[in-house]
């Protein structure tokens, strides 16, 4: 137990700290599972549901980055584990969704230096 009156004020702040951190590892982990599951429903239509659109999926993607990125600015998790969250649910869900072909850059050719 802590002894002296700043000690109990930072003991009173980690506490505070702990349940407002823990909310949002709450919400990092439902958007992540909210738009894992769409995409496992995407994969695997079961009958009698509606099927999920792509579009939907996409919402629940930017809803999850948005997550992630607000938890990343308030200093709950660190910027390596932010980045992976989101290149694995970007993994996972961009491979089912449809997405614009780019059109092939043109490549041009290497000038040689002519040989004396």
């Amino acid at each position: 137990m802590a002894h002296t009156l700043s000690a109990q004020k930072r003991v009173r702040q980690g506490e505070k700290k702990r349940i407002y951190n823990k909310s949002i590892r709450t919400r990092i982990k439902s958007a992540l599972k909210a738009t894992n599951q769409m995409v496992n429903q995407f994969k695997n239509p079961v009958e009698g549901e509606a099927k999920i659109e792509e579009e939907k999926i996409k919402e629940s993607l930017n809803k999850a980055y948005s997550t992630i990125d607000k938890a990343l600015k308030a200093g709950v998790i660190h910027r390596n584990k932010a980045a992976r969250l989101k290149s694995r649910i970007a993994s996972a869900t961009l491979k089912l969704v449809k997405q614009p072909e780019k059109p092939a850059k043109e490549v041009k050719a290497k000038k040689t230096k002519k040989a004396k």
